[in-house]
């Protein structure tokens, strides 16, 4: 009878605990689902990924980690993907110069994004359109 009122308070605390960890948990599943829809919406005109942190008011480093962990991939990657796929749809939806493609997918400049591109295709942008029009 002496210890009923301390193990009373023991499980309450523990429940009380295991359903503030459950919320953080839905709390960053949120936050990833906010900078997923704003990178899918707003791709193009995006500064990075320091852009959306700020926008969710959240750290960049925070964003990072929360991302990576449900996501499987940093957010500047799934950026970058975003960004790449929408190229190359353009890039044979288009007869655009390449530096146009570059500039309206996000890119700073066409130089910048042909690198990109070549790491991600394997071949140039320009390669990629001649090599896929075919």
């Amino acid at each position: 009878m002496k210890y009923e009122g301390q193990e009373f308070l023991y499980l309450f605390l523990c429940r009380l605990l295991r359903e503030a960890e459950h919320s953080s948990a839905k709390v960053q599943n949120s936050v990833v689902n906010l900078a997923l829809q704003i990178m899918l919406k707003e791709y193009n005109t995006l500064e990075g990924v320091d852009e959306v942190a700020k926008r969710l008011g959240i750290s960049q480093e925070h964003l990072t980690r929360s991302f990576k962990t449900e996501q499987g991939i940093p957010p500047v990657r799934y950026l970058t993907n975003l960004r790449i796929q929408a190229a190359m749809n353009d890039l044979l939806d288009t007869e655009d110069l390449i530096q146009d493609i570059a500039l309206r997918t996000g890119f700073s400049n066409g130089n910048y994004f042909s690198k990109v591109f070549r790491k991600y295709a394997g071949m140039s942008p320009g390669e990629y359109r001649a090599h896929c029009i075919l």
